[in-house]
């Protein structure tokens, strides 16, 4: 029924990126059908550490990953639960297939949580989390990412923790995870 009111929209935009959607499905279940082998290598010590670390996002060369960590070294030190707070950390890989050692990332950590989400506009734009909200950020001309920006009251709530989100190609549609309760207890 929720697909059927939002294909029923008079935006055809929405229609398109929900078709567009509906084919990726199709897509997803014809693989499913035809299972191939695949390896799976760990990228070594120095990305997979004794700590959590979650949530890779992949530059589209293959060649940069930034990702989430919780490991010892973060700022903050550790939460009352002794665990580190999460920093963003970054990583690239050489000629030889072998990835340098994780550094913090540039500009915008804090003491508290801060989160990789979702990195678009080739490479160029990342929400990230930090402390219950979602913000953006932009790569400058000189390569180095710009001051976060809120998501607006739209999306973060002062009552409500909001953590991942993912966005249309188009850049108009986000998709987010939240605390809040619903106007009418639906999702």
């Amino acid at each position: 029924r929720s697909l059927e009111l939002y294909l029923a929209t008079e935006d055809k935009s929405f229609v398109q990126s929900a078709q567009q959607y509906l084919e990726n499905i199709k897509y997803a279940k014809d693989l499913y059908a035809i299972p191939e082998d695949f390896v799976v290598d760990n990228l070594g010590d120095g990305i997979n550490s004794n700590f959590q670390d979650y949530n890779a996002l992949v530059m589209k060369d293959h060649k940069t990953i930034i990702f989430t960590s919780k490991r010892d070294g973060n700022l903050g030190g550790k939460t009352g639960k002794g665990q580190a707070y999460e920093d963003i950390l970054t990583s690239t890989i050489n000629d030889n297939s072998e990835w340098s050692a994780p550094v913090k990332f540039e500009g915008f950590l804090t003491e508290g949580h801060d989160a990789a989400v979702f990195l678009y506009g080739g490479d160029t734009k990342m929400i990230v989390y930090q402390e219950g909200d979602l913000f953006m950020t932009q790569k400058g001309e000189d390569g180095s990412w710009g001051e976060l920006q809120s998501l607006g009251k739209n999306v973060n709530s002062k009552k409500s923790f909001e953590s991942h989100a993912c966005l249309s190609e188009d850049e108009r549609l986000l998709i987010f995870s939240s605390t809040r309760n619903s106007d009418n207890g639906s999702l």
